[in-house]
């Protein structure tokens, strides 16, 4: 069971991490001229999405250990 938990804490890290790139490398590559503007304001609208539904569970929780 404890490896479940584990497991579960890094995922929901890797996917918070995740939405914090989302929402910095797409203005990066809109000011590189790769990608347009409208693919920005979408992916940062993933990102944002992610972050806000991962990074509350890992920074709002006090670990035991």
């Amino acid at each position: 069971m404890a490896e479940k938990n584990i497991f579960i804490k890094i995922m929901i890290r890797v996917l918070a991490i995740l939405g914090l790139l989302l929402t910095i490398v797409p203005s990066i590559l809109h000011f590189s001229e790769m990608i347009s503007l409208q693919a920005v304001h979408t992916w940062m609208a993933v990102g944002m999405v992610v972050w806000f539904l991962t990074g509350s569970f890992w920074l709002g929780k006090k670990s035991k250990e």
